[in-house]
């Protein structure tokens, strides 16, 4: 579980880095500019996959779409 909560911190030091500060409205104030051309996202697209992985395999999430011989993976029942 560690490794998920690693990749989610390293993700966001790397917002901190560019942003050069800790504040929270700071940060939003810096991407607002240009028609949201400044996004840190376009500035670090390896930094926001990394964490979209690691947020969304940190929620142990099981998709309800899968069709019923597949409903074992996630310990559900038919």
């Amino acid at each position: 579980m560690i490794s998920y909560e690693l990749a989610l911190g390293l993700a966001l030091i790397g917002v901190i880095l560019l942003s050069g500060t800790l504040d929270i409205y700071q940060i939003v104030e810096q991407q607002s500019g240009w028609y949201g051309m400044q996004w840190n996202i376009f500035y670090q697209p390896l930094g926001f996959i990394l964490y979209l992985i690691a947020a969304i395999a940190e929620t142990n999430a099981c998709r309800l779409t899968y069709p019923k011989r597949k409903l074992n993976w996630c310990g559900l029942s038919y």
